[in-house]
């Protein structure tokens, strides 16, 4: 079923020769005629064989089912025949409107993919689950569950004519937060120390790195207000009773002191979780959509923009003296790309970051002083500044 869902999708359609109206007829007959009754199956299927995958006992149904869902969501429901490949299908799950209460659930009713909070649990628990074929399944569709945006979310004026609260089920603040429930297991592990959570993450790469992109895909899918909502008015926390802005605050510094280490366990984990703080500081109106979260969101943001800044800087004095053609071609891309998002992060704490800058600022300038007045080397200060 995955085979013909995927070739049936002009996004993933093999190379035919045959004309576009020839695909795009058969695309539209499979989306009116069968793919309802296939997603509802496969829904069923996984739910009912969930239980077992934890004990590894599903011989391989629940992960195909997992895997059917996940081509199901990046099906092109689109009515246009002027149609394009996309570059990137991640960026734009729409699923049909006519699937909601498949995807998203009844107002009043638990969430359709509740069995995934199961498998969370289990791959926290299980080692050897965590590098089984249902790991990487749960990741693919995780992934299209957090790129989901479109009409299959009810907008506020429909949801108010039903009478249906902005968080319901249906909206896309409801689905924001399930899927930040689904971390939060995952977000309790990553605990201790720098070195602990380096060790966490070394030992459960593919999980930790899945949390990492389902915060960042959410990111650039909906806006911060909606996010925030998620958070308050679900009051959405760790256990411990620890917000979850500052848990992701932490675990990204803590990232960050690891790589300065020199350890690259969690490089993958910090670039994903950088490209979210990115996003989320560009919002135009930080202080209307974050609300009573605005102090707390600086908090954070300022907490990582110095540990990037100290990264950075420690990096410049220590390849001071390297020569310049060891570097790789796509390395000053890379910088400046991070330096784009390091500025960004840093305009939205502008209270807290403009001091931390003006204080390194003034380090250096003493650290330049003291070189020319011992008649050292002034290139490493001259590089900070």
């Amino acid at each position: 079923m995955v085979a013909v869902v995927v070739e049936f999708n002009p996004e993933t359609a093999g190379e035919m020769g045959l004309p576009w109206e020839y695909h795009y007829q058969c695309k539209i007959d499979l989306e009116m005629n069968f793919l309802p009754k296939v997603l509802n199956w496969a829904l069923r299927c996984a739910q009912s064989t969930c239980e077992h995958a934890v004990l590894g006992q599903d011989m391989g149904l629940c992960s195909a089912s997992l895997s059917l869902l996940s081509a199901l969501l990046a099906w092109d429901s689109s009515q246009s025949e002027n149609w394009t490949r996309r570059k990137d299908i991640n960026s734009q799950v729409r699923p049909p409107e006519s699937w909601r209460e498949t995807l998203l659930g009844q107002p009043g009713s638990r969430w359709p993919l509740e069995f995934l909070h199961d498998l969370v649990s289990a791959f926290c628990r299980n080692n050897a689950l965590r590098e089984s074929p249902i790991m990487f399944t749960f990741l693919q569709l995780t992934n299209n569950l957090a790129s989901m945006q479109g009409t299959i979310f009810l907008d506020e004026g429909r949801r108010a004519s039903l009478g249906l609260s902005p968080s319901s089920m249906s909206s896309s603040v409801g689905h924001i937060r399930n899927l930040l429930k689904l971390c939060l297991p995952i977000l309790t592990q990553l605990e201790g120390n720098v070195s602990a959570i380096s060790s966490y993450v070394s030992a459960n790469r593919d999980l930790a790195l899945g949390m990492c992109r389902i915060f960042a895909l959410l990111a650039t899918t909906h806006p911060l207000k909606k996010f925030a909502e998620a958070l308050i008015e679900d009051n959405i926390g760790l256990p411990d009773g620890n917000s979850l802005l500052i848990k992701l605050g932490s675990i990204t510094n803590a990232m960050v002191y690891d790589i300065q280490r020199g350890n690259d366990a969690c490089e993958e984990c910090l670039e994903v979780l950088v490209e979210m703080w990115t996003e989320y500081s560009s919002d135009f109106d930080l202080h209307a959509h974050l609300g009573p979260l605005y102090e707390q969101f600086c908090q954070c943001t300022s907490s990582v923009f110095n540990a990037l800044k100290n990264k950075e800087i420690y990096e410049v004095s220590r390849d001071v003296y390297s020569d310049e053609q060891d570097y790789e071609g796509d390395e000053e891309a890379y910088s400046d790309s991070l330096f784009s998002g390091l500025a960004a992060i840093g305009r939205s704490s502008c209270q807290y970051s403009i001091p931390i800058l003006i204080e390194s600022f003034e380090a250096s300038i003493h650290h330049l002083q003291q070189s020319i007045s011992n008649g050292s080397d002034p290139s490493v200060p001259l590089e900070k500044i």
